[in-house]
């Protein structure tokens, strides 16, 4: 049985997405979330662009639920991906919204 994370990554072609993006960084946001490590704004313009937010969330979920995980702190992976996003964004946009200051 499909997960809500698994129906979002599928309503939004988010593996497509994916694909899309260099595998340096898509292993940079993996350890940005789940190693609370920082992104390289190239990473950061890769994840606004291909990805994006709806996408970003669902495959940290969808992760946190493979048993592999289990022991990770999901409250820190979750604070930690919210730090990714808002850092990204403020890189990519210049707001942390990921929306053009206009």
């Amino acid at each position: 049985m499909a997960s809500q994370s698994d129906d979002i990554i599928k309503a939004n072609n988010c593996e497509e997405k994916a694909r899309k993006m260099d595998s340096f960084c898509l292993n940079e946001i993996f350890e940005g979330v789940f190693k609370s490590k920082d992104v390289e704004p190239y990473c950061c313009t890769q994840l606004y662009d291909y990805i994006g937010q709806t996408c970003h969330e669902a495959f940290v979920k969808r992760t946190l639920e493979n048993p592999k995980f289990k022991n990770e702190n999901a409250t820190q992976i979750y604070l930690n991906s919210g730090r990714v996003s808002f850092n990204c964004g403020l890189i990519v946009t210049g707001s942390p919204t990921g929306q053009p200051n206009n």
